[in-house]
């Protein structure tokens, strides 16, 4: 049942004056206004990128299908240009049904290829291959060729063919567990016969991430325990055919817990992220590093490692690594999930993100995600809608010193539909409506004070009323104000003034 509450707050009545319609360029010159801004915040769904082409731009998915960027939405993938604005001449959009995408490579001849469970206009059964031109415009799909379970990451080879990783059983009808190699393109595709690792483990074997080295080798994690008949603990690297590589030997592996996230740096050495306790005997904490062949680097501190699971690391020109997960401690002190290392393992003190992702609103459920953009930059996705203190949907691009880069990230203006506005006679500005933010600055009563500048006034605080609909107000001739504001039964509001 719905009701109504009036609210008063206390407030020195003033006279209100009118303008003679032109532009005040003095107002926020850099807010291109309502309807570009972004939208109300919404944890769940979020961005997934699926991967960037050569020409700068990048393709998302959103974890349930449904794409949410800024104010647009749509059913299916979108490309967004290199300055974060939506690529409106990419086609493949509005055309799933239901399920989602998990990921996508990009052939030489700008050819894209989707990959995962969903139903679309073009096709009808599920595990599929779609491939697009340049533009988005649909060119052929390949359905159920998956036995079982989906593909998570495909990554495209030198030689032009896809390796591709995940949880699935088999591949065209032969047995594959994880991992298989691809031939093909839009024409057709098919399975290497040739590429076909013996991994064992679990009855669902599933590869948590694969990374291809310079020299054609690839290493896998995931929860099997054997390549070959050789004792392989949740880690191991493959010559480029496939076979299990026998110089590089993790011993007991993974002891406890998994790897979800694996970077090569320069050196060769490897980076492993995830949630796990010891690597062959060693105690680690959640983030450490390997040697070329498999060996654990005592080199690198792991004793510093976050207090909590990594959900995705990647690492700098100069081998320093950045990782990001669910963890808010690090060696006893506070952080905000995202965190960065120098190549010994310790805390890279250059690297202020303020108050990070700490925020009123917090999502344990979903993991955050790095992906990299330059030497310089990189992209946060993930659940969140605050960034040191301002709001950000879901994404931003940070440099390696944890600097906003606002040009892909900026929000502008009011995120919501202004009901009521008044201004008074030092031309300072009302407003009331259904946003809760304004340029990226958290507003959770919907009532806010503007400077004639357009600032916001720091010393207007009204009390909260997040997720009430703000019909109206009024100034009293006793100084206070008047609020019409939609009230639920059930809901308690605190407030003070």
């Amino acid at each position: 049942m719905k009701s109504l509450i009036l609210v008063f707050i206390c407030f020195q009545y003033l006279n209100i004056y009118s303008q003679n319609g032109q532009i005040d360029t003095t107002f926020f010159t850099d807010d291109i206004g309502y309807g570009s801004g972004y939208s109300v915040p919404n944890l769940n769904p979020f961005l997934k990128p699926l991967f960037k082409q050569s020409n700068g731009k990048m393709i998302f998915q959103t974890n349930n299908g449904q794409t949410y960027y800024s104010d647009f939405f749509s059913n299916g993938p979108l490309r967004v240009n290199s300055n974060g604005i939506i690529d409106t001449s990419f086609k493949y959009r509005d055309i799933l049904y239901s399920g989602t995408v998990s990921s996508g490579v990009e052939f030489s001849d700008g050819t894209i290829c989707l990959t995962g469970q969903y139903t679309t206009q073009f096709t009808v059964g599920i595990r599929h291959f779609v491939f697009l031109d340049a533009n988005g415009n649909f060119l052929t799909s390949h359905s159920n060729i998956l036995g079982c379970g989906q593909i998570y990451k495909m990554i495209r080879l030198s030689d032009g063919n896809i390796l591709a990783s995940g949880n699935f059983c088999s591949v065209f009808g032969s047995n594959r567990k994880g991992i298989a190699k691809l031939q093909g393109n839009s024409s057709g595709i098919g399975l290497f016969n040739t590429f076909n690792p013996v991994i064992s483990g679990p009855t669902t074997v599933e590869i948590y991430d694969m990374v291809v080295q310079a020299d054609g080798k690839i290493i896998i994690v995931g929860n099997f325990t054997s390549v070959d008949g050789n004792s392989r603990n949740g880690i191991a690297r493959l010559n480029p055919n496939g076979s299990v590589d026998l110089t590089f030997n993790p011993g007991s592996g993974i002891n406890t817990g998994v790897v979800n996230k694996i970077e090569v740096l320069t050196n060769g050495k490897v980076i492993l992220g995830g949630n796990f306790s010891s690597y062959n005997g060693f105690l680690a904490n959640n983030l450490i590093r390997i040697n070329t062949n498999g060996s654990f680097d005592n080199t690198f501190n792991s004793n510093l490692s976050p207090d909590q699971t990594i959900s995705s690391l990647l690492s700098t020109s100069s081998n320093s690594v950045i990782c990001v997960g669910d963890f808010n401690e690090v060696n006893g002190l506070n952080y905000s999930n995202l965190k960065k290392y120098k190549t010994d393992g310790s805390e890279d003190t250059t690297f202020d993100i303020g108050s990070g992702f700490a925020s009123p609103i917090n999502n344990p459920y979903y993991s955050q995600i790095l992906f990299k953009n330059t030497d310089t930059s990189f992209y946060v996705f993930g659940p969140f809608n605050f960034f040191n203190e301002k709001i950000y949907r879901n994404h931003i691009e940070l440099d390696t010193n944890g600097i906003l880069i606002d040009q892909y990230s900026k929000p502008t203006g009011f995120n919501g539909k202004i009901k009521s506005l008044e201004v008074l006679s030092d031309q300072s500005i009302l407003v009331s409506g259904d946003f809760n933010a304004y340029f990226g600055n958290y507003i959770p009563s919907r009532l806010i004070k503007l400077t004639p500048n357009g600032s916001i006034d720091s010393s207007f605080n009204a009390y909260s009323a997040d997720s009430l609909t703000q019909y109206d107000f009024a100034i009293n001739s006793d100084g206070s104000i008047l609020r019409i504001v939609e009230f639920f039964d059930g809901f308690t509001i605190n407030y003070s003034f």
